[in-house]
C-alpha cells in the first residue's frame, strides 16, 4: 500500500488540478514532474499516459500504488461535478489523521527521553562512581547502606543495563512510529494503556468521516463499508466492517450492522438511525457528525495522556534520581561517623 503521506500528496494534487479547470490527463503530468521523485510521481504520470491513451480511469489506476478508497473515490468524482469538494475533504480527513499521530509520538517521546537520559546517568553511576566507593569500604573494611549493595548490584553489569535499557527504548519508540502506519502492528499497540484507546477514537473517527465520504459518492453501502474499513488502518474495524458489509448484503440496515459489532461503540448506533430515518444526504451527515464526537473523545484523551505520562515519567526520573544520590553520599556519611 502506498503510504499516507503519498496518499495525501496525490489527494491534494488531484483536488487542486481538479479546481483549476484543467484537462485531468495534463494537470496529472504537471503534478508529476512538479512532485518530488517517488512512488506517487511516477504513478500520476503512468496514470496520465494511460488516460491520454483513452483507458477508462478503473482500467486505468487498476495496478497503480493508489489506496482503494481513494481510487473508488476519483472514480465516482469523476462522474460527477463534486470531484474537487469530495478529494478537499478526503485530504483534510488524512492530514487531520496524520496529526492525531504527530501527537501521539510528542507525548510519547518525551517521557522516552527522559527515560533514556535516566539509563544512561544509571550506567555512568554504575561504571564510574560505584567502583571507587566501593573500593573505599573495602579498604577501611566498612559496611555498606543497602541502597549502596543494590546500586553496587547493579553496577556488575552497568554496561549491559545501559545497552538493554536504550535498546528498549528504541526498540520501542520504533515500534510505535512504525505501528502508525502499519495496520496489523498498530493492533498490537492498541493493548497499551492510554495510548490504545487514542488510537481507536482515532481510527473510528476516520473511518466514520472516509464512510460518509463514500456514501456521498453514492456507493453500494457494503463496498462503502469495506473500503472505510481498509482506509482507516485498523485490523479490527476493518474486520468488523466486512462482517458488517455481509449483513447490510443480507438486508439489515447499516445501524442494526455496525451495532451488532462489539469494534463499534454503542453511541454510533443512535446517529445512524436518526441518518437512516432522514433523506439520503441524512446518513453522510450523521457520519460526519459521529466522526466529529469521536474526534472530541480523542483529544480528551489526548489530553489524558498528557496529563498523566509526563507527570509519571518525571515522578520515575525523581526517585531515580534520589536512589543515585542516596546510594552514593549515605556511605560517605557512615564512613565520616566510623573515622570520627
Amino acid at each position: 500500500m502506498i503510504p499516507s503521506q503519498d496518499t495525501r500528496a496525490t489527494g491534494g494534487v488531484l483536488s487542486s488540478l481538479v479546481g483549476s479547470g484543467l484537462p485531468l490527463e495534463q494537470g496529472l503530468r504537471a503534478a508529476a514532474r512538479e512532485l518530488p521523485p517517488g512512488r506517487t510521481a511516477k504513478a500520476l504520470a503512468r496514470l496520465a499516459d494511460r488516460l491520454e491513451r483513452g483507458e477508462a480511469f478503473d482500467v486505468a489506476a487498476g495496478d497503480l500504488a493508489m489506496p482503494p478508497h481513494l481510487r473508488a473515490l476519483v472514480a465516482a468524482g469523476l462522474q460527477s461535478a463534486s470531484l474537487g469538494q469530495v478529494l478537499e475533504e478526503f485530504v483534510t480527513a488524512e492530514r487531520h489523521a496524520a496529526d492525531v499521530n504527530r501527537k501521539i509520538m510528542l507525548a510519547i517521546s518525551y517521557p522516552a527521553l527522559l527515560l533514556l537520559l535516566l539509563s544512561c546517568l544509571f550506567a555512568f553511576f554504575s561504571l564510574s562512581i560505584v567502583p571507587e566507593i566501593m573500593r573505599i569500604h573495602h579498604d577501611f573494611d566498612a559496611d555498606l547502606p543497602v541502597l549502596t549493595v543494590a546500586l553496587a548490584e547493579i553496577s556488575t553489569s552497568g554496561k549491559w543495563v545501559m545497552i538493554g535499557n536504550i535498546a528498549t527504548l528504541v526498540f520501542a519508540w520504533g515500534f510505535l512510529w512504525l505501528a502508525m502506519s502499519v495496520v496489523e502492528l498498530r493492533a498490537v499497540v492498541m493493548a497499551v494503556p492510554l495510548v490504545g484507546p487514542a488510537l481507536r477514537w482515532a481510527a473510528l473517527s476516520r473511518f466514520c468521516r472516509l464512510l460518509a465520504l463514500l456514501v456521498d459518492a453514492q456507493l453500494p453501502l457494503p463496498q462503502a463499508l469495506g473500503l472505510a474499513g481498509r482506509g482507516c488502518q485498523d485490523a479490527t474495524l476493518g474486520s468488523a466492517s466486512r462482517k458488517a458489509a455481509a449483513s447490510i448484503e443480507a438486508g439489515a440496515a447499516l445501524s442494526v450492522a455496525l451495532s451488532a459489532r462489539r469494534a463499534f461503540p454503542e453511541s454510533l448506533g443512535p446517529m445512524l438511525r436518526w441518518g437512516e430515518r432522514g433523506p439520503e444526504a441524512a446518513l453522510a451527515d450523521a457520519l460526519r457528525t459521529a466522526g466529529e464526537m469521536f474526534e472530541t473523545r480523542l483529544e480528551a484523551q489526548l489530553g489524558l495522556v498528557r496529563a498523566v505520562v509526563p507527570p509519571l515519567t518525571f515522578a520515575i526520573v525523581l526517585w531515580g534520581a534520589l536512589f543515585l544520590i542516596s546510594a552514593c553520599l549515605l556511605p560517605m556519611i557512615s564512613l565520616i561517623d566510623m573515622l570520627t
